[in-house]
């Protein structure tokens, strides 16, 4: 009895961590479960769907939750949005296929961030949205920011230390006496949403730019470009951040870049994804 149970051990080490049910499989068909396993990790989701059709043990298999982890796992998501359609796609990265294409029923919009399944979509006109990036639907609608002139691009991120609670932060800008002055809000998605006073940037965030930001571990990540109301200290690769646990701003960042500003401003176009790639693989380096 040891040795089988040494046996089962050693199994579920190989199996990427899958848990248990999937050793139904085992003495079933031709193949060994851990290559059979391994095949249907490497194929995409559709595929996994018609081929849970086959037989009982492949249904058992694919449905296991330590299995759709696994899969998940080699088969990463992007969100992207395409404005002259007026639509929201995701996209294997693994295989480059487009798996939901989800219309937008208004002209002009922006995608902010989307987290795995969710996805904020900010129109140019009216209150941001929350759509669900698996079924299409909308999950929640932000409400109107009582004060702000016009609505503004939001973005979206999870609060680490609960897992379960989503905020979302916004940004206006606001004249006055000759100067401008930018002020941001902050909502917990949840019952009874309501927009709360956010401590002012510690410079002026160019939060229309969605290739300049991203949230990661609970924080907000704005690369910061040449913007004529910052002061000629802070460079056009800063990086500023906002912890959504605390609401509060952190100490500003020099950022990874090394091009001057008018470079910057020349590559933007060229570089802009791969500026905000790198941002999000090298921003352990900068805590």
């Amino acid at each position: 009895m040891e040795s089988s149970a040494v046996g089962r051990n050693d199994d579920e080490g190989r199996r990427d961590k899958v848990s248990a049910p999937l050793a139904v499989a085992a003495d079933d068909g031709l193949l060994p479960t851990d290559v059979l396993l391994e095949i249907l990790l490497r194929l995409p989701a559709d595929a996994l769907c018609r081929l849970r059709l086959v037989c009982r043990s492949w249904r058992s298999l694919t449905s296991d939750p330590g299995f759709a982890n696994a899969h998940a796992g080699r088969h990463p998501l992007i969100t992207g949005l395409d404005p002259s359609r007026r639509a929201v796609h995701t996209q294997d990265m693994s295989s480059g296929n487009i798996l939901r294409r989800i219309l937008v029923p208004r002209q002009g919009f922006d995608l902010t961030t989307a987290q795995p399944d969710l996805v904020c979509v900010s129109p140019d006109h009216g209150p941001s949205f929350l759509l669900n990036s698996v079924t299409g639907g909308v999950v929640a609608t932000m409400p109107k920011n009582v004060g702000c002139a016009a609505e503004s691009p939001s973005i979206i991120g999870l609060v680490p230390a609960t897992g379960e609670d989503y905020k979302v932060l916004r940004f206006h800008l606001e004249s006055m006496n000759r100067s401008t002055v930018q002020y941001c809000h902050v909502v917990t998605l949840g019952v009874n949403r309501r927009w709360r006073a956010g401590p002012r940037p510690p410079m002026i965030i160019e939060w229309r730019r969605s290739g300049h930001r991203v949230v990661m571990g609970g924080v907000a990540y704005f690369l910061l470009g040449t913007c004529l109301f910052n002061s000629a200290s802070i460079g056009p690769d800063s990086i500023a951040s906002f912890d959504l646990a605390t609401e509060e701003w952190r100490p500003t960042m020099a950022g990874p870049l090394t091009l001057s500003s008018t470079k910057l401003l020349y590559h933007k176009h060229k570089h802009e994804f791969r500026s905000s790639t790198l941002l999000v693989l090298d921003l352990d380096l900068f805590r």
